[in-house]
């Protein structure tokens, strides 16, 4: 009588499905870390001329006013970063 090889293949299958969600998951989460870094960034980056203009000109209330406003803008960043490529 043949051995049953049937159980012992199932079993590597069944290990490289588990091996292959390991490294999916951890290249989801990396892309998505690199994502939120980029736009975090991005935001940085847009609040950055009122930081520069008001930094040493004005109180520090005056500053997080300053900051609070420009906030949605900054959040916005990349509906404006996708208007100017595509030309809208």
């Amino acid at each position: 009588m043949a051995p049953d090889f049937r159980a012992a293949a199932e079993h590597c299958g069944a290990e490289r499905v588990g091996i292959t969600r390991r490294i999916g998951g951890e290249t989801m989460r990396l892309f998505i870390a690199l994502i939120v870094i980029i736009y975090l960034i991005g935001v940085g980056v847009a609040l950055a001329p009122t930081f520069r203009s008001k930094w040493s000109t004005v109180p520090a209330s005056e500053l997080a006013a300053s900051v609070a406003q420009e906030l949605p803008n900054a959040f916005a960043w990349p509906v404006r970063a996708y208007h100017s490529i595509a030309g809208a």
